[in-house]
């Protein structure tokens, strides 16, 4: 199964360090000095990340609980007699009676 704090801290820690590695080259820093701020950046963006993604699970799976403690399934009620048939709708009498309550078409 996926690990969202993880997923979460190395999507943001990858957009920080391609972020810093694209500043860094646009304004004409030297490449050792954008790699070591953009490794900074990446290290610190996946901590923050992480975090986040912890509270987030905890947001949820709270939630998820409170729902469920708010809404229990409904035990179906039992039978009294296992064995009885049910017997369908009258579906073509419904169809029947409903074309008979229609207005007549008009004749073109």
């Amino acid at each position: 199964m996926l690990n969202p704090p993880r997923m979460i801290a190395g999507v943001l820690g990858l957009g920080a360090f391609v972020t810093a590695c694209t500043a860094g080259l646009a304004s004409g820093a030297e490449a050792s000095d954008t790699l070591w701020r953009a490794l900074t950046a990446l290290i610190v963006c996946s901590i923050v990340g992480a975090l986040l993604g912890r509270i987030g699970m905890v947001a949820i799976d709270e939630h998820v609980a409170t729902h469920i403690e708010a809404n229990p399934i409904p035990e179906e009620p039992a039978r009294t007699d296992p064995g009885a048939i049910v017997e369908p709708p009258d579906v073509d009498g419904a169809l029947e009676r409903a074309a008979q309550s229609a207005p007549p078409a008009q004749a073109a």
